[in-house]
């Protein structure tokens, strides 16, 4: 016997100004394979691609009735081999379903009797806050509630990026640092080392430790720009740079300066942004060494600093630099993409600063991102 589902196809866009389409279907089927045909078929009907392969996940997600509900939704299991750009609308969706309060500071479900599995939160652990590729669907019964989009503002990149504190009782069940870690957008699980004994492993599963990842924006130097994905972050407040305007400073230049600095006694060598070039702290000016460590921690506590994580190290003259990125919100610097030499945009939203002490750069690391 035949039976009848209304359900709406909810579309979150990618490169559009418009947020969300949604289309009202009814789908009448005999069995559960019947009514998988028939939605498969109308998920390619409203999408904009219709050679999508469709895979499927559940995430929370607040919605207009003010609760969190797990939902299902519906993206291109080839979004990466298609170049698809970020879905920042769904990224910040989902950030924040992440969170079990709109405080956005807390991943736990404290009402519950029984603690519910938080998917987005396991993913973002896993990969970060990049979540999804391409245009989605969210496959919502009738009379359910609908995904709420104004809980991300009108910025939803800025939204996903946001700087958080981890609330006390965070705090209190995992420890400083391992909260900071849980609720941060850019922090994710390090790899697995490939040989490790028993009890590494063992130590690994019981308390990964975490690395920060770039949460992407531009597309790679070798995929097309899809202009309308352009004018969106235009509109969000990340104009993409123009290489030939950005690129004042040459490679040559930039190594000229750090090794400048380097045979001038410089340990600390960063991109200043107000003199638009490279300076440097001597051993012995650790008044000045504290006091810059000092700013960059306050910027990362108000925002305005989004991120502070390790680079991969960087070669002048025979000696290896270790590499401090500092994402500045709004700022980009060409500096690090030439010494960097991999030709990768996404180096433009991080501002270099070079240690000759790798134990050095570690403990600013964890000076600057330590939790109040």
């Amino acid at each position: 016997m035949s039976a009848t589902t209304r359900v709406r196809l909810v579309r979150i866009n990618c490169n559009t100004i418009h947020a969300q389409d949604t289309l009202p279907i009814k789908i009448t089927s005999n069995n559960e394979d019947d009514y998988d045909e028939q939605l498969g078929e109308q998920l390619l009907l409203f999408s904009h691609d219709q050679d999508t392969l469709f895979g499927r996940r559940s995430y929370w997600i607040w919605c207009v009735d003010g609760q969190r509900h797990l939902m299902t939704v519906y993206y291109d299991s080839d979004g990466e081999d298609k170049h698809l750009v970020p879905n920042h609308r769904a990224n910040a969706l989902i950030t924040a379903g992440r969170f079990t309060t709109r405080d956005f500071n807390d991943i736990v479900d404290r009402t519950r009797g029984q603690l519910q599995p938080n998917f987005n939160q396991e993913l973002k652990d896993q990969w970060g806050s990049s979540f999804l590729l391409g245009d989605i669907i969210c496959v919502i019964n009738e009379g359910d509630s609908l995904p709420d989009f104004d809980i991300y503002g009108n910025n939803p990149i800025n939204f996903v990026r946001a700087g958080r504190v981890p609330s006390e009782a965070m705090v209190q069940d995992y420890g400083e640092e391992k909260a900071y870690n849980m609720i941060h957008y850019s922090q994710k699980y390090s790899s697995m080392p490939t040989t490790m004994t028993r009890e590494e492993l063992n130590a690994y599963l019981a308390n990964p430790p975490y690395e920060a990842v770039t949460y992407p924006l531009f597309p790679g130097p070798d995929i097309p720009a899809d202009n309308n994905y352009l004018a969106l972050l235009q509109l969000w407040g990340y104009p993409r740079p123009d290489p030939p305007a950005a690129l004042v400073q040459s490679l040559a230049q930039c190594q000229q300066q750090v090794t400048f600095a380097l045979q001038n006694g410089g340990v600390l060598i960063f991109w200043s942004h107000l003199r638009d070039s490279f300076d440097w702290i001597q051993m012995n000016d650790q008044g000045n060494y504290r006091v810059s460590l000092k700013g960059l921690r306050r910027g990362f506590r108000n925002g305005t600093i989004t991120a502070v994580f390790s680079g991969d190290p960087i070669t002048i003259d025979d000696r290896e630099l270790n590499t401090m990125l500092v994402t500045f919100e709004g700022q980009q610097c060409a500096a690090y993409m030439l010494l960097h030499r991999r030709g990768d945009i996404g180096d433009w939203e991080h501002t270099p600063y070079f240690f000759t002490s790798r134990d050095s750069r570690d403990s600013a690391i964890e000076y600057i991102t330590k939790p109040e």
